[in-house]
């Protein structure tokens, strides 16, 4: 499902003959579905979210890690952070309007993954077709969220990001569009360097 997904059905100028190979695997268990009939059905439950609510469209799609940082100021013991990622199938705008209370949702989501940071990345086509890559960060400090804005600048040329305003976010929440064709593998290496890199 997740070849299919993310290759754009195998069209992707960046999918690999391993791809290919792995999905042809996979797709001899579709039947009469076939490729295209699977990546149909796949696309729709991805983007079929109006009977979930913030919490499971979160838990669709999430990775955790568990990073370990520098020494604290009296280095006497390391720091450990979690760091979680969840992909969805819409805009964050959409995301955001799901329900009423969708902020207080990931937060509650965030807390009860104990994570520091949770980043939900969006990948969608918009009504020209025109596929479209969006962030939100979710930060348990505003300290962090500081840490995470400096990161990203200092990485700017690979990661382009453009600000998308949206109303009632915390200061420790914010969103933002990738202004280039980014895959979620390298979001996904970004949130490593930026952390650490044990993943579970």
């Amino acid at each position: 499902a997740g070849i299919l997904l993310d290759t754009g059905n195998l069209n992707n100028p960046h999918c690999t003959s391993k791809d290919k190979y792995m999905a042809t695997l996979l797709i001899n268990g579709a039947g009469r579905f076939g490729c295209n009939g699977l990546y149909q059905i796949l696309k729709y439950k991805m983007y079929d979210v109006s009977n979930l609510k913030v919490g499971d469209i979160l838990c669709k799609d999430f990775k955790k890690w568990t990073s370990i940082g520098k020494p604290d100021s009296a280095g006497s013991r390391l720091m450990v952070s979690h760091i979680g990622m969840s992909s969805i199938g819409i805009s964050i705008g959409q995301f955001l309007a799901h329900e009423n209370n969708s902020t207080q949702e990931i937060i509650h989501f965030q807390q009860l993954e104990k994570l520091q940071l949770l980043m939900v990345v969006s990948g969608y086509y918009d009504t020209q077709k025109n596929f479209k890559r969006e962030m939100l960060v979710s930060a348990e400090s505003v300290e962090l969220m500081k840490n995470l804005l400096h990161f990203f600048n200092s990485n700017a040329s690979q990661l382009p990001l453009k600000v998308l305003h949206q109303s009632g976010l915390r200061e420790e929440m914010r969103a933002f569009e990738i202004d280039k064709v980014t895959s979620r593998k390298t979001i996904e290496r970004f949130l490593e360097e930026f952390g650490g890199t044990s993943k579970r």
